[in-house]
């Protein structure tokens, strides 16, 4: 799965990472790095990035100030 918004975009690898890459902004610590899973979906927001982990766990980085959830 590839998700993309604005100047960043992640995708999920076969073995369930999230490797992200483009403009980390606002507290995004994972701009151009992998977020290590099992992860089964990835959102890209503006300025935030939440992901599903295979026990329906919401995981999620970025500025969630800006964009509730």
């Amino acid at each position: 799965q590839i998700a993309s918004q604005g100047w960043r975009s992640c995708a999920l690898t076969a073995q369930g990472n999230a490797v992200c890459w483009g403009q980390a902004q606002q507290g995004d610590a994972f701009g151009g790095s992998t977020r290590a899973g099992p992860l089964v979906q990835i959102a890209v927001g503006f300025d935030t990035t939440c992901a599903l982990n295979a026990s329906g766990q919401e995981l999620c980085w970025g500025n969630m100030a800006r964009q509730p959830l």
